[in-house]
Order: C-alpha cells, then structure tokens, then sequence
C-alpha cells in the first residue's frame, strides 16, 4: 500500500497527512498524538495489519540483538490501536484497511466514533488454493495489490470531489472492486497464467464481502 499512500499524497499535499510508524515506542506515541490533534471532520485512514479488534503497529523486536527479521507482536507495544487506546478516535471518521479491522468497529462506535469503515479477511493470495505449506503467489499478490489499490484511491477521490457520504464511499468502494474483478478476468481470459488472474479476482470478492461500515453513514467523508 505504500504506492497508494504516494498517489494520495501526490494528489493533494495539503489535504493529505501521512504519518510512518517505526519499531519503537516513541514512533506509535507521535502519530497518535498526531491524531489525537486532528479536527472532528478530518478522515482518520489506517493502513496496516490488522487482529481481532486491534490495529497492529509497526513490529517489535523480539529481543535486544535478536536477528532483524525475527520480530514479534507485543500487547503492550505492537498494538497500535486496541480497547486500550480506541477512545482517541472520539468523535472522528476512520477508514481502516486491515485484517479484521471489522472486529473493532463496534468498539469504535462505542467509544465515540462517528463512522468506521472495516474490513474482515484482505488476503492477496487464495490459501485454499495453496497446497501445503506452499507461500503465497507473488503472480496473484501484485495483482490483488494492483486492483485493490485502484478501487480504494479512486474510491475515495470521488467521494471527495463529489462531497458523498460514508454509506456511498462504501457502496462505490464495492462498485469498483467489481469493476477491477471485470477487468482481470475479461481482459485476461484466453491468456497464459489466467488462473493467476482470476484468483486476483476471487481475492478481491472476499475482500468486498468483508466490507463493513460501522456509525452514522450519512456523514460526509469531507465537510
């Protein structure tokens, strides 16, 4: 999703503030002071993984001197929104794309949130189609990438431009997502490797099931 946050950014520098988390306390504690600061009608987007009712922030080293690649989720630190903290999105609109963020919604609302948008499952590649221990496809993970991308940014450009609601960003995120799953499988049938891209669209229907939209969508993404 970095290329999603650049073409965000890039569309207006002024509109759009984007925050990095890093894997240190000191990290987490900025950015949510940053959001703790924004104004009732500002958009709150998340972009990470997600857990059952919790947003994952950025990994924590298992230990000191531990390999950099062997990281670990902590409670207590590798939560970057969880039941302990979700009343800092009081009063504000959030669009969160992560894993099982459709879990914290109902949270969300009862602490103070005005709308949330959620996901259940963003899986980029179909486990039921991997056998065994096989990894994922890189083939169907940049693909489902590539669409989901699409539909999120042109999704919420429109709904800017166009002043639309919540519960219409939500209908049109779905609308576009069918169109992407049109596109891989239409413009692609009778190619080699199409199983790779219809799986890319059988990724992109479970994601659009999962779509939950948590408050009062009446609210305008922009006001």
């Amino acid at each position: 999703m970095k290329k999603f946050v650049r073409k965000l950014k890039a569309y207006d520098n002024q509109l759009v503030i984007t925050k990095k988390l890093s894997n240190n306390t000191l990290s987490h504690n900025r950015v949510i002071d940053k959001i703790k600061g924004l104004n009732e009608n500002d958009i709150v987007c998340f972009l990470s993984h997600g857990a059952t009712r919790a947003i994952h922030g950025s990994e924590f080293r298992a230990r000191y001197g531990s390999h950099p690649k062997q990281f670990s989720y902590m409670d207590e630190a590798g939560y970057f929104i969880d039941k302990a903290n979700v009343d800092i999105l009081k009063d504000k609109k959030v669009f969160c794309l992560s894993c099982n963020s459709d879990t914290l919604g109902k949270l969300a609302i009862e602490s103070g949130v005005k709308v949330y948008i959620g996901f259940s499952t963003i899986d980029f590649d179909l486990r039921d189609d991997l056998v065994g221990n096989q990894n994922p496809r890189a083939s169907v993970i940049s693909k489902t990438k590539y669409s989901l991308r699409n539909a999120v940014y042109q999704s919420i450009i429109c709904s800017i431009e166009n002043n639309l609601t919540f519960n219409q960003l939500s209908s049109l995120l779905k609308i576009n997502l069918n169109k992407e799953m049109d596109k891989l499988i239409i413009e692609n049938k009778g190619k080699s490797g199409f199983r790779y891209y219809k799986a890319a669209a059988d990724c992109l229907l479970t994601i659009k099931e999962g779509i939950t939209l948590f408050g009062n969508g009446k609210i305008k993404v922009l006001e």
